[in-house]
């Protein structure tokens, strides 16, 4: 086992403070110029931190107050920053455990039916989704259950009925997108077996991963569990 720690003690770096104060503005949706107005200091002095030129004790204090921290000297104290060795173990653990799908985003509630219409098993996720948005968790759940009951009966309906099934995710999509939030999906194909199956012939699936993410994201992968869990 490696000696090297996964993580030390350290001050944020200027380049650290640039990503950080980039994130909080993206989060709230605020230009610079908004937060150099909240933490009473010149949008230079914004912008002097996010190129990576840092800024001084009191600056960095306006910062965390404007953002509402409970730790006005959080970007200012040391903190906990996992080291290279410990990223690498990160990503390692990561690696064995989830894999990486092409993904694309769907705009149209005809595209997720025809996606649908390809699938025969499906994995959903709203795991981006913040607790308090309790209108698009219940959006996602509306499309959720659609969706499953969708895959049982599919084999079953007509074409014109099909249509009728793309009219009403459209109508959800729109919702979803109303509230700032975009479907992304991915497809693997695997061959799954069972040691309490009678035929013990591998069942060839094609699972389809659709997960729901804030609008305006480039999406061009999603990470999924190796392992599969039949519902």
């Amino acid at each position: 086992m490696s000696d090297d720690p996964d993580f030390e003690l350290r001050a944020p770096t200027k380049a650290e403070l640039a990503v950080i104060l980039k994130t909080f503005r993206d989060l709230q949706g605020w230009t610079q110029e908004t937060l150099a107005e909240l933490a009473g200091v010149n949008v230079r002095t914004i912008q002097r931190v996010e190129d990576g030129k840092g800024g001084s004790a009191d600056t960095l204090r306006a910062v965390a107050r404007a953002v509402q921290a409970k730790d006005l000297d959080f970007l200012v104290r040391p903190q906990r920053f996992p080291t290279e060795a410990g990223l690498r173990r990160q990503q390692e653990a990561f690696d064995r455990e989830n894999m990486m799908l092409p993904a694309t985003t769907i705009a149209s509630g005809r595209a997720l039916e025809g996606f649908m219409g390809g699938v025969n098993m499906l994995s959903c996720a709203d795991d981006e989704l913040l607790d308090e948005d309790r209108e698009s968790l219940a959006d996602a759940a509306h499309l959720f259950d659609y969706l499953r009951d969708y895959l049982d009966v599919k084999g079953e309906i007509s074409h014109q009925e099909r249509l009728g099934v793309a009219d009403d995710l459209d109508a959800i999509l729109r919702s979803l997108r109303g509230r700032g939030v975009s479907v992304a999906v991915a497809t693997r194909e695997t061959n799954l077996t069972n040691d309490n199956w009678v035929d013990k012939r591998p069942w060839r699936v094609k699972i389809g991963y659709l997960a729901l993410l804030p609008a305006g994201r480039t999406v061009t992968s999603l990470a999924v569990s190796r392992r599969i869990r039949l519902e």
